[in-house]
């Protein structure tokens, strides 16, 4: 942020056990979401609904953008 920069993308892959990604990624989210970013992007591999709702309940003032994809 010292050098401009305002949003944050996490980009991961698919990987055996991405459904523990919701409640790694939580805390950071929460770090980041104190620091004024105008938005913090996820490009994630498909969730459930509980997965999605725990990474929306971390950040409570930065907009949250979610970029789902699937690999074919």
């Amino acid at each position: 942020m010292e050098d401009g920069h305002t949003h944050i993308c996490y980009l991961t892959g698919d990987w055996p056990g991405c459904g523990l990604y919701p409640r790694t990624i939580a805390p950071y989210l929460k770090t980041f979401d104190k620091l004024g970013l105008d938005e913090i992007i996820l490009n994630v591999e498909p969730q459930t609904l509980e997965g999605f709702k725990i990474m929306r309940a971390a950040v409570k003032k930065t907009p949250l953008q979610f970029r789902v994809f699937q690999e074919t």
